[in-house]
C-alpha cells in the first residue's frame, strides 16, 4: 500500500479503512472532520484548533516532554500547554497538560455541533509540579469545545471526536 500525499483543500473520504464493518467514513480536508454514517450527510463538521509546533520547557521532576509527532496546545502566551496523546485502550482520551506551578488545574468540555451532556474529566488529587495527567472522556462523537484554567491561566482549543 503506498502512503497518502499530503493534500491540502481537497476532502479525502476513507471508508471502511478504520472500521471493518464500514458502518462509517471519515472525511477530513484540512483541520476539519467530518464523521458520516450510512444514509445521513456529515454528522459533525469540525474546526479544529491548529496544534503548535513548539514545546514547552522541561519540568526537572519529569521526562522531556520532545516527543516526535506529539500534538501541542499552548495559550497565546505560551504559559499553559496541553500534550493531545490520543485515545486510550481504556476509551477516553489522554492529556498532559503543563500550567503555573501550583496552580489547580480546572478542566470543561461542551459539544459544539449537537446537544450532548459534558465531558468528564479524572485527574489526580496531587497539584504540586508543573505538568499533571488527565482522562477525558467525551460522551458522544463531535466536536469539542475543551476549556481548562489554572489560577488566571486559561487554555482552550476544539478537537474532533469520531
Amino acid at each position: 500500500m503506498r502512503p497518502l500525499p499530503a493534500l491540502l483543500g481537497v476532502t479525502l473520504v476513507i471508508v471502511g479503512a478504520l472500521a471493518p464493518d464500514a458502518t462509517h467514513a471519515w472525511a477530513i480536508s484540512g483541520a476539519r472532520l467530518s464523521v458520516l454514517f450510512p444514509d445521513q450527510q456529515a454528522v459533525a463538521v469540525c474546526n479544529a484548533s491548529d496544534s503548535v509546533t513548539e514545546r514547552p520547557p522541561d519540568d526537572p521532576r519529569a521526562s522531556s516532554f520532545a516527543s516526535p509527532g506529539a500534538t501541542w496546545y499552548a495559550n497565546a502566551d505560551r504559559t499553559f500547554w496541553a500534550w493531545w496523546w490520543g485515545r486510550r485502550s481504556v476509551g477516553d482520551y489522554k492529556v498532559l497538560w503543563v500550567r503555573p506551578r501550583g496552580e489547580r488545574l480546572r478542566v470543561v468540555g461542551r459539544r459544539l455541533d449537537g446537544e450532548s451532556t459534558p465531558v468528564t474529566v479524572d485527574l489526580p488529587t496531587w497539584d504540586s509540579a508543573t505538568f499533571i495527567t488527565s482522562a477525558i472522556r467525551f460522551p458522544a462523537p463531535g466536536c469539542w469545545h475543551v476549556r481548562a484554567t489554572a489560577g488566571s491561566t486559561e487554555l482552550e482549543f476544539v478537537v474532533g471526536i469520531p
